[in-house]
C-alpha cells in the first residue's frame, strides 16, 4: 500500500495516527501540529503626488517574516527595499504599482500599493485692483489640464460663471472683496487669491487741475477761468485775491464762468492773482496763482 498521504483542512493540535501494514500488523504514533501566525502584506493606502517623483512609502510592519519592495509596473528606486517606510525615487510620471511582499518560510502574502504622480499645477487669479463701478470682471489663468472654479473669501460679490477663469461679479462691495481661483488636475489643487477694492463715491473723483494763467480778451480761445473736473465737486467755493490780499471775485458753486472781472462784473487789470478753492464733502482747500494777461 501507500507509504504516504496528504492531509487537507488540518487545523492545529494534537494527532494519533495507526498505521496498519499488508499483514495486518498496526503501529500507532502520537504528534503535535502547530501553525505558525498568519503572513499578511499591507502596502498602505494609495498616494497622489504633485510634480515631484519620489515619496516616502508606508506599509505596515510585518508581524512576522520580513518583506521586500519591487515594481509591478512603472517605475521607481527604492532607497531600502527591505524597510517598510522605504523612500522610493524616480517614479514614473502617472500610475505606479507598487508591490510589498511579507514572507515567513514558505508562506508569503502580497499587498499593492498605487502611486499616482501628476504634474505640479500652478493657479493665477490676476492682478489686484481699485474700481469705482458695483461690477468687476475677474481675469485668472485657465489651467493647461483639470479645471478651476472660483470661491467668494470676503466681502460681497455675485459671480456670473464660477467655473469660467474670465467672468463678470456684480454687486461689489466698497472696501476689500476678495475672491479665491482654485485650480484641481485630478488630486493636486492650489489657489490664489484677489482682491478687488471699490473706492467710495469720493475716492472715485477725478481730481481737479487749476490752470496757471489765461487770457479773457474775447477771441474765443483761453478766456475763462477752467478749472478741469470741478464739475465732479458741486459744492465749492472760488474765491480771487488781489496782490494786497482783498476779495476781487467769489462764487459758491464755481462751473468755469469767471471771464477775468471784480464782483461788479468790470474788468480786472492784468497782473497776477491769487486763488483759493475750497471744496465741501472732503474738507479740501486748493491754494495758489494765477496770471490774468488780456
Amino acid at each position: 500500500g501507500s507509504t504516504n498521504e496528504d492531509l487537507v483542512n488540518i487545523g492545529q493540535g494534537n494527532y494519533t495516527v495507526q498505521i496498519t501494514d499488508y499483514n495486518g500488523c498496526t503501529i500507532t504514533a502520537s504528534f503535535s501540529l502547530s501553525e505558525p501566525p498568519p503572513v499578511i502584506a499591507n502596502a498602505g493606502t494609495n498616494q497622489f503626488i504633485c510634480g515631484i517623483d519620489s515619496i516616502q512609502l508606508n506599509a505596515a510592519l510585518p508581524n512576522i517574516g520580513t518583506g521586500i519592495w519591487i515594481v509591478n509596473s512603472g517605475s521607481g528606486t527604492f532607497a531600502n527595499p527591505a524597510l517598510f517606510n522605504s523612500m522610493v525615487y524616480n517614479l514614473d510620471s502617472g500610475i505606479n504599482v507598487l508591490n510589498w511582499i511579507v514572507s515567513f518560510g514558505n508562506c508569503k502574502d502580497t499587498s499593492a500599493v498605487i502611486i499616482n504622480v501628476i504634474s505640479q499645477i500652478q493657479s493665477d487669479a490676476g492682478i489686484d485692483r481699485e474700481i469705482c463701478e458695483n461690477e468687476v470682471t475677474l481675469s485668472a489663468t485657465q489651467p493647461q489640464f483639470g479645471f478651476g472654479y472660483w470661491q467668494l473669501v470676503t466681502g460681497n460679490g455675485i459671480i456670473e460663471d464660477t467655473l469660467n477663469a474670465t467672468t463678470l461679479v456684480t454687486n461689489i462691495n466698497v472696501g476689500n472683496n476678495s475672491f479665491n481661483w482654485i485650480v484641481n488636475n485630478g488630486g493636486c489643487t492650489d489657489s490664489d487669491l484677489v482682491v478687488i477694492i471699490r473706492l467710495d463715491s469720493i475716492s472715485c473723483l477725478q481730481p481737479v487741475e487749476m490752470p496757471t494763467g489765461f487770457t479773457p480778451n474775447g477771441d474765443g480761445h483761453n478766456d475763462y477761468f477752467i478749472i478741469k473736473n470741478i464739475e465732479e465737486y458741486g459744492v465749492n467755493t472760488l474765491t480771487i485775491y488781489n496782490r494786497w490780499g482783498n476779495v476781487v471775485y467769489e462764487k459758491q458753486r464755481y462751473l468755469n464762468d469767471w471771464s477775468g472781472t471784480n464782483k461788479n462784473g468790470e474788468p480786472l487789470p492784468d497782473g497776477t492773482y491769487f486763488y483759493t478753492l475750497t471744496i465741501k464733502g472732503i474738507d479740501k482747500t486748493i491754494k495758489g496763482y494765477i496770471d490774468l494777461r488780456r
